[in-house]
């Protein structure tokens, strides 16, 4: 969904959503570093599917439950709900 929709849906930046926070709302920038010297001293990346699959894993290995957000999964639902009939 766009960024203009989840503000109007009230869905919390960087809370009910990690790793969001709108533009504009004073943290532009926030996830822009420039990695060129760490590139050149021999940084390598991992696909994203390995990090996210890897870090779930270990996730699952801290606690009984697993970690979650306070996005509920319907409030979470409802917002895709309304996004779909929006583009519908």
């Amino acid at each position: 969904v766009d960024e203009s929709f989840l503000v109007e849906k009230e869905i919390g930046p960087w809370i009910e959503l990690p790793l969001w926070v709108p533009k504009g709302s004073g943290s532009d920038g926030l996830f822009e570093v420039n990695v060129d010297k760490a590139v050149s001293a021999g940084m390598t990346f991992r696909p994203l599917q390995t990090l996210v699959e890897d870090t779930l894993e270990w996730d699952r290995t801290r606690r009984d439950k697993p970690l979650r957000g306070p996005l509920t999964p319907e409030k979470e639902s409802a917002v895709l709900n309304a996004w779909r009939e929006k583009k519908g």
